[in-house]
């Protein structure tokens, strides 16, 4: 489980029944200088490898392209994942 701000706040509403708010309870963390960072996704399954051959050959592709296009898009469907862990960021 990710701790977001939101979720301290509730413990401490449910463990002391102090209501606060999202940004007291953010300045709480920063006084008692414990941090706390985005959660991120990460590919667990990545090959470097391809990787490295798909930014050569997009790069090729790119000078290829030199002046005919203005935009290119990416889809990729099969890979849609709902990443209800990631929650607000920062103090």
């Amino acid at each position: 489980m990710n701790w977001t701000i939101e979720l301290v706040r509730q413990w401490v509403i449910k463990e002391f029944n102090i209501n606060m708010s999202h940004r007291g309870i953010a300045y709480v963390l920063h006084r008692l200088n414990l941090s706390y960072t985005r959660p991120t996704y990460v590919l667990a399954k990545a090959d470097k490898e391809k990787q490295e051959i798909f930014k050569s050959d997009f790069k090729a592709l790119k000078k290829c392209l030199n002046g005919l296009v203005d935009t290119i898009l990416f889809e990729d469907e099969s890979m849609i994942r709902d990443y209800q862990a990631i929650q607000r960021a920062g103090l």
